[in-house]
């Protein structure tokens, strides 16, 4: 069986809340009352993008202290949960993270995605990338749609086979 974030589109495991009006939220025929559930894997990594973004500009900003607001040690080993995600992502738990920096911000949603879900996604960090290029430029646009995330999907697929054949790994 499928992780529950995986089952869920919502790889971050995110708490329902009947507050929050997530684009791309499941309404309807939702089976699962703790977490969100959303239509698409690019909304519930963009529910992630805005979640974190909050966090930060409240000074919520590094990985120690981000790890331990999103994965309380009432209900998470969260020693274990911050240790992982700094040794994947080769961050010290009190480096200050700007949400708006690509190479902070898609490592560490990446990392703490393999934490909640216990599995590596396939092309999760592409995946992550182009939620978080289509958030990161539709802020300014105010035009969010998933088929934005397609075309980054497509353009990052399309870039990494290239670049994959070119040294010669398939």
């Amino acid at each position: 069986m499928k992780p529950r974030g995986i089952r869920n589109n919502n790889p971050l495991n995110i708490r329902f809340s009947e507050y929050n009006e997530w684009l791309g939220r499941v309404s309807k025929d939702k089976s699962d009352n703790s977490f969100e559930e959303f239509i698409h894997l690019y909304y519930g990594i963009r529910a992630g993008i805005i979640l974190l973004r909050r966090y930060i500009e409240r000074g919520i900003n590094t990985p120690k202290l981000i790890i331990e607001h999103w994965a309380p040690s009432n209900e998470n080993n969260t020693e274990l949960y911050i240790e992982n995600v700094c040794e994947w992502t080769n961050f010290p738990a009190d480096k200050k993270l700007n949400w708006e920096k690509p190479t902070d911000m898609i490592p560490l949603i990446s990392a703490m995605m393999r934490m909640e879900c216990g599995v590596r996604g396939p092309y999760w960090t592409m995946r992550v990338a182009a939620a978080f290029l289509t958030y990161h430029t539709t802020v300014r646009t105010s035009m969010m749609h998933a088929s934005r995330y397609e075309y980054f999907m497509d353009t990052l697929s399309a870039t990494t086979a290239t670049s994959m054949r070119s040294v010669g790994r398939r």
